[in-house]
């Protein structure tokens, strides 16, 4: 696989991994400050969360999809692609969760892009 369909290949394995980083951070938030206070009662309540358990999916979809792609392309080209998921992360966290952008954070957001462009076309 190569080519139009290994980056969109790619650009679906980003979109799922930002999705299970949203889902990740939606269900980690509804734990409580007891919840988080030891190692064994945070695993549990997590553990319980349907959101991890959704994120943790769409995480390993993510995975799943990557791994087809590395069999087929250059480590070199495809790693950095997976780079834009650092953009839809950053996105999720501005529209779901309230974050804000910063100028310096807008920037590098800028950099990955053209960065992710400019490896894709190598």
């Amino acid at each position: 696989m190569t080519g139009v369909r290994a980056v969109a290949m790619l650009l679906v394995s980003v979109l799922l991994s930002g999705a299970g980083q949203t889902y990740l951070k939606l269900g980690l938030n509804r734990l409580t400050v007891e919840d988080k206070s030891g190692l064994l009662s945070f695993a549990r309540e997590a553990a319980i969360t349907w959101q991890v358990w959704v994120g943790l999916v769409l995480f390993a979809g993510s995975v799943g999809i990557w791994m087809l792609v590395l069999a087929s392309n250059e480590l070199s080209w495809g790693y950095p692609i997976l780079g834009l998921s650092y953009v839809v992360v950053a996105l999720s966290g501005w529209l779901v969760f309230g974050e804000q952008i910063s100028i310096n954070r807008a920037l590098g957001i800028a950099l990955v892009i053209v960065g992710a462009i400019m490896v894709g076309r190598s």
